[in-house]
């Protein structure tokens, strides 16, 4: 997800972590989350990671590009 030395994981978790508190209180507990590979996932992602009951899917773009 967030690949740096520390602390620079933790700060980015810490202030994307505002998409995912967000999608809580809009939705509730969703059944599952998708966002794209980078600083958007771990920040959806980690308001979730202890609630086993949503699906957390990060995908990342591939192919050729057609």
């Amino acid at each position: 997800m967030a690949v740096s030395p520390a602390p620079y994981p933790e700060i980015v978790r810490d202030f994307q972590s505002g998409i995912g508190l967000e999608i809580k209180s809009r939705m509730g507990k969703p059944d599952a989350i998708v966002a794209c590979v980078g600083s958007s996932a771990i920040g959806a992602f980690h308001p979730f990671l202890d609630d086993k009951s949503v699906r957390l899917v990060a995908v990342e773009a591939a192919g050729l590009g057609e």
